[in-house]
């Protein structure tokens, strides 16, 4: 099955939109999703959008989780850091999008992630070329985007200031208009908190329920091992094939796939903002876990050991989707 996602196609990529509405389908079944927490004003609002746990939701976040596929691609495939143009790395972004039934709802760390990825293609798109002030500006504006959906996500601009330092020499003027981007989105809205008197709401939203150091650990249930062990299995594989990743690659591409790896290490960070720390949290390392699951697949040269990796991912999803919907 993993050769109709070897080439980066139309057609491969509607098989892809077709593959994350299958793996997701559980829904026809299931039609009450578990709730989640509240999230950033930007989250609900998109929430209110949608009845809870309806099939609208549901259908939303596939095609959510199908467009961060589709990002993640076009990441790795302009920026060359795997070794193929393939949809590997978005065909595991859905696998570990789709681990748990829980994750079919809309939360808010799946909503930031969109806006994570949107970030991080601006900012590999920034390094190319000096003067790319709309690029770089675009960084800091989606990262708070990111952060109005899961508050701590903003500690992810900690991962472009550095990332700044390492792909190339960024001005002084250009660091100043990342920091302007992240502050313009703060400051539209509060003039609109202003307007509609919605301070408080704000405030109360953004900081006082979601930024501060994690003060308790909640329950984990059996069932919430096996999506955990799928994580921390691409995690080993990411970490073991590090010198095959960068093997001939350019020297960008490397640092790339270094910030990429950085990335993975602020995932472990961010978790620990939050008052309570649940299990589906692990959410936040989804795009470097799908970036590493993807671009190692595509280095290892026995095909019935990826088939095989890819068979073991999908039953899973199968098994945890259809055994708890029972």
């Amino acid at each position: 099955m993993l050769e109709l996602f070897r080439k980066n196609t139309l057609l491969n990529n509607t098989l892809l939109l077709l593959y994350t509405f299958c793996v997701r389908a559980v829904f026809l079944f299931k039609r009450e999703l578990p709730g989640d927490p509240d999230g950033g004003v930007l989250f609900e609002y998109v929430r209110s959008l949608f009845s809870a746990g309806g099939i609208g939701e549901v259908i939303f976040t596939s095609f959510l989780i199908f467009i961060q596929a589709t990002l993640l691609n076009r990441i790795c495939g302009i920026n060359k850091i795997t070794r193929e143009n393939s949809l590997l790395p978005g065909l595991f972004l859905v696998l570990l999008s789709s681990l748990s039934v829980s994750f079919l709802a809309l939360s808010p760390i799946m909503l930031a992630n969109f806006f994570l990825l949107i970030a991080i293609h601006n900012f590999f798109l920034s390094s190319k070329e000096s003067g790319s002030a709309s690029r770089i500006f675009n960084t800091g504006f989606f990262t708070s985007a990111a952060a109005f959906c899961f508050q701590p996500y903003l500690i992810f601009i900690i991962v472009f200031f550095v990332g700044m330092a390492l792909l190339r020499s960024f001005k002084w003027v250009e660091r100043i208009q990342m920091l302007t981007g992240i502050l313009v989105p703060y400051f539209l809205l509060f003039l609109l908190g202003f307007v509609f008197d919605q301070i408080p709401n704000i405030i109360k939203l953004q900081w006082n329920q979601q930024l501060e150091f994690v003060g308790a650990i909640a329950a984990i249930s059996w069932h919430a091992l096996i999506p955990m062990a799928y994580y921390v299995f691409s995690l080993l594989v990411g970490l073991m094939s590090y010198n095959g990743l960068i093997f001939r690659q350019n020297v960008q591409a490397r640092r790339k796939i270094n910030l990429m790896y950085f990335i993975t290490l602020m995932s472990g960070v961010v978790i620990w903002f939050q008052s309570e720390l649940r299990w589906s949290d692990i959410q936040v390392a989804i795009i470097p876990l799908a970036f590493l699951a993807g671009a190692f697949l595509q280095i290892v040269k026995n095909k019935l050991l990826s088939e095989l990796i890819h068979l073991i991912f999908l039953s899973g999803v199968l098994f945890l989707h259809y055994y708890f919907s029972a």
